[in-house]
Order: C-alpha cells, then sequence, then structure tokens
C-alpha cells in the first residue's frame, strides 16, 4: 500500500511491490542452497576452525537465512546508490557540456551578486546568467481559489500543488529555449 500510494499508480506500486518480493524469494532460495551446499558437502578434513564455523551455518536456531537475506538487500541497495550516482553525473557532464551550464548558485542575495561573479571569473569559470528568483504561493487559479480547490472534493488538484512554495523568476528578454505560445512579450 505504501508503494501504491508513493507512486500515485496501482500498476507502479504492484511492480515495486512484486520485484521486491521476488528479490527477497531469491535472497532466500540463495541462502537455502548455501545452507544445502555446505551440509551436502561438508569439509571433514579441514582445519578445527572451518569446520566449526561452516557448521554453525546450518545449527539450529541459527540466524543464516535473515544475515544472507539483509546483506543481499544492502548490497543491492548499494549497488542501486551506484548506478543512479552514476547516470546523475553521466547527464551532469552531458547537460555541461560546450556553452550550457552544469552549477547553479542559489540564494545569493543582491549584495553578494557581484562578489560572487568576481569569486568565479577568478576561477575562469563563466557567469552563464544571473536571474533573480522570487518565492510565491498561489491564491487562486481559473477563477477559483485555494480553499475552493481544497473545499472541493471531486477535484484531482493534490493539495501539496496548492499550498507549497514556488520559486519563479523574471527576466527582460526570452532566451534561446524559450519561445511565445500565445500572447506579446513586454
Amino acid at each position: 500500500m505504501f508503494a501504491v500510494n508513493q507512486t500515485d499508480s496501482l500498476l507502479n506500486g504492484s511492480v515495486f511491490f512484486g520485484s521486491l518480493l521476488g528479490v527477497f524469494g531469491l535472497l532466500w532460495l540463495v541462502s537455502k542452497g548455501l545452507i544445502f551446499m555446505v551440509r551436502r558437502y561438508f569439509p571433514t578434513k579441514a582445519s578445527f576452525i572451518w569446520r566449526q564455523s561452516l557448521a554453525n551455518l546450518f545449527r539450529p536456531n541459527n540466524q543464516t537465512v535473515v544475515l544472507v537475506i539483509v546483506i543481499g538487500l544492502g548490497s543491492f541497495l548499494i549497488s542501486t546508490m551506484t548506478l543512479i550516482q552514476n547516470s546523475l553525473l553521466s547527464q551532469v557532464e552531458f547537460a555541461g557540456k560546450g556553452d550550457r551550464s552544469n552549477t547553479v548558485l542559489f540564494d545569493i542575495q543582491p549584495t553578494q551578486k557581484d562578489e560572487v561573479s568576481a569569486l568565479a571569473n577568478s576561477y575562469n569559470i563563466p557567469v552563464q546568467q544571473l536571474v533573480p528568483i522570487i518565492t510565491t504561493r498561489l491564491k487562486s487559479a481559473r477563477d477559483s481559489t485555494v480553499t475552493q480547490f481544497q473545499a472541493d472534493t471531486t477535484s484531482k488538484v493534490k493539495d501539496w500543488t496548492l499550498t507549497r512554495e514556488y520559486r519563479v523568476t523574471y527576466r527582460d528578454s526570452l532566451i534561446s529555449s524559450e519561445k511565445i505560445i500565445e500572447g506579446v512579450f513586454n
């Protein structure tokens, strides 16, 4: 239910949960296979330390299965985080090629603007744009106030989209990636 709630999709949440159950099942099978193999091919001529440690893998009330599952899930989590990190870093490297920025600095006050620009220039980092950002909240949309949207039980608008802070910007001209679809630019 948590996965369905987080993804807002019964299909995506169910696939995530099914995949997680599959990983648990696979790790359970690996641990049971490990115990079976050690018990079946127990090295009776090995040293005392090896025999004692291997015998502990299948003694009654041990935690071999739990430990294999926990260590397997931990390894899975670490490898997933590494894959995500590498993916994000390659996207940043791609986005930063040529005349495209790969660094954004936020919350620079008007009195700090010249000092930050000078610092960037001292390291031969070109300043692509200086863009003011304003924090705003919605008051109304489509002739309905936020309170009216929240009171409407048939509305599919998420509450967080109505009550969060938005950070917007303004400029006196368009940049190359922007175009006017409707109206005029003043």
